[in-house]
């Protein structure tokens, strides 16, 4: 195969790709032919292919734009920028070039921040893979590029509450479980989010750290894997169950003994506990006997409520306390 032949093989290759793909066989006025032609030009330019592919006035169109120009730039940010670029304008070219332009270059500005603050929050630094999985996961689905605001707080939380932090050791498995009912909604669920994030990454552990959001569907989470802290940046409180129920799935996990020689960092604003006498005498003794810790993180109020009773420590993470509360959770927790 020669020059020609391959470049034009990537080119056809970029535009055969299953995004692009489902893009150009929706029905339209254009032929699809002609939408093939005009996306792979707009490919060839975008991804430095240079081969003969057919122009077009809407392809001609596009290339003049002040919007194309930056986004060219932006391509060069990553290497799946690219791809999110040309799906993103062929998704609105074919009705309205100007609109789509305009629409094509909020959409991906917006989304190129919400990336931006994500590698941010990522417990990895630099572009790792976790952050990689998190890109793809967040072009795929796009979930949080309405939340900037939220993450941009999210992310000034985290950076508080690690800076003068030390980086410790754990020798044991570490399990915080976040309440997700209606009186985590708003502030305290970004603390609740900053809080684990600054944890992940603030703890040299042997073993990892996992989180459980009680919400019916969701799995026990790993915050230093891209695609999982994409779920967990993405989930919204208000949506879970009363978190008494959270306590009773995990006296019944200690009673299975499929927890133990854990730190159980319990998250919670601490309103609206369930608390009996027989509950906390049950889980005091399987507490025990399982060699658990319990801390309690109060986030964004200012009382563990009946939770205090269930747990070793409790520390208040609320405005200007958020950093002396962190660093006193990594006290209660590390191994002396």
């Amino acid at each position: 195969m020669n020059d020609d032949a391959m470049t034009q093989a990537a080119v056809n290759h970029i535009i055969s790709s299953d995004g692009i793909r489902r893009i150009l066989v929706i029905p339209n006025k254009i032929t699809r032919e002609v939408r093939e032609r005009i996306a792979a030009s707009l490919a060839s330019d975008l991804f430095g292919i240079e081969c003969d592919a057919h122009t077009s006035d809407i392809a001609d169109t596009v290339r003049s734009s002040a919007e194309w120009a930056q986004m060219k730039n932006l391509s060069e940010k990553n290497d799946l920028m690219p791809k999110l670029i040309l799906r993103t304008v062929l998704s609105e070219l074919f009705t309205d070039v100007q609109n789509a332009l305009k629409k094509s270059w909020e959409r991906i500005s917006s989304t190129v921040k919400t990336m931006d603050i994500v590698s941010s929050l990522s417990p990895n630094s630099g572009f790792r893979y976790s952050v990689r999985d998190a890109y793809i996961e967040l072009i795929t689905d796009g979930c949080l590029t309405d939340r900037n605001d939220d993450l941009r707080s999210l992310a000034e939380m985290k950076r508080l509450m690690i800076s003068g932090a030390a980086k410790r050791r754990y020798g044991r498995n570490v399990l915080m479980v976040v309440d997700t009912s209606n009186s985590m909604y708003g502030e305290p669920e970004l603390i609740a989010k900053a809080l684990i994030l600054s944890f992940t990454q603030m703890a040299h552990h042997k073993c990892d750290v996992n989180v459980m959001l009680h919400s019916s569907d969701l799995p026990v989470l790993l915050p230093s894997d891209g695609k999982d802290m994409i779920r967990f940046l993405s989930f919204k409180a208000g949506d879970g169950e009363h978190f008494g129920g959270a306590l009773k799935i995990l006296l019944e996990m200690m009673r299975m003994n499929d927890i133990s020689d854990t730190d159980l960092i319990l998250v919670s604003k601490g309103a609206g506990i369930l608390s009996n006498p027989s509950f906390t005498s049950d889980w005091e003794t399987y507490r025990q006997n399982n060699g658990i810790r319990v801390i309690t993180a109060v986030a964004g109020g200012n009382s563990a409520c009946a939770l205090t009773e269930l747990s070793d420590h409790v520390v208040i993470l609320s405005g200007d306390t958020m950093r002396t509360e962190f660093a006193k959770l990594l006290d209660c927790v590390i191994d002396r």
